[in-house]
């Protein structure tokens, strides 16, 4: 029987940065992306957006990226009869930046559309040399409403601390070893609350799954089967 695999993508909420992954998966996977609709404005409208997509059947595993990490993280502390693993890529259960993400609550929306180029070229891209790779990444990233990013931002600004979770899901977190928009906290963030996460380290920027899916696909079967 194949497994069943949901996949929540990042900030950006359509799924269409994790296209490469999706197309190199094994045989004996079955994926489904998550898609978040623009007018999610609560962690808790993200929960049930992932909810309704578990079904009465097989258990579920979630490969989470960047900003759904705390998505997943409480959809697996709501419906842990359907969750068979995580596996964190370049995501946290605890945002980074906070005092950062605050400053958003008090900036104007325009603020949100202005040319986000640079900046996805410095944090998520950096050592990058594929421009199809950046063209795909960069084309995603404009067609996102400032108003969305707003939203969004707000979300991870009102997470509160996790506690630990007594969870026998089995959990993965793979890394970006060259992340500049992670920090080492919100990183470990994962460990605090699921204390058996296995942790790998993979040389990539943040945008792991979509510069490096053969070698993520790589850790993810080894870890799916020896859990």
């Amino acid at each position: 029987m194949k497994a069943k695999i949901l996949i929540l993508p990042g900030l950006d909420g359509t799924g269409k940065l994790l296209q490469r992954f999706v197309r190199i998966a094994p045989a004996n996977v079955v994926c489904e992306r998550v898609i978040y609709d623009d007018d999610l404005v609560t962690l808790d409208d993200f929960v049930n957006t992932v909810a309704n997509k578990l079904g009465g059947g097989d258990k579920k595993i979630l490969i989470t990226e960047s900003f759904s990490g705390p998505i997943a993280a409480q959809v697996a502390l709501r419906y842990p009869d359907h969750i068979a693993a995580i596996i964190f890529v370049a995501s946290f259960v605890e945002p980074p930046h906070k005092s950062l993400l605050r400053l958003t609550h008090f900036m104007p929306k325009f603020l949100f559309g202005i040319e986000r180029s640079a900046l996805v070229r410095h944090f998520c891209l950096n050592g990058v040399r594929d421009e199809n790779i950046i063209d795909e990444a960069l084309t995603v990233v404009r067609a996102l409403r400032p108003v969305t990013i707003k939203r969004r931002f707000t979300v991870l600004d009102n997470l509160t601390g996790g506690k630990t979770m007594h969870s026998d899901i089995p959990v993965l977190s793979l890394c970006a070893a060259t992340d500049r928009l992670m920090t080492s906290v919100a990183t470990s963030s994962i460990t605090r609350m699921f204390p058996s996460t296995t942790r790998v380290d993979v040389k990539a920027p943040h945008f792991l799954l979509l510069t490096q899916p053969e070698e993520c696909w790589h850790h993810i079967k080894h870890f799916l089967a020896n859990n």
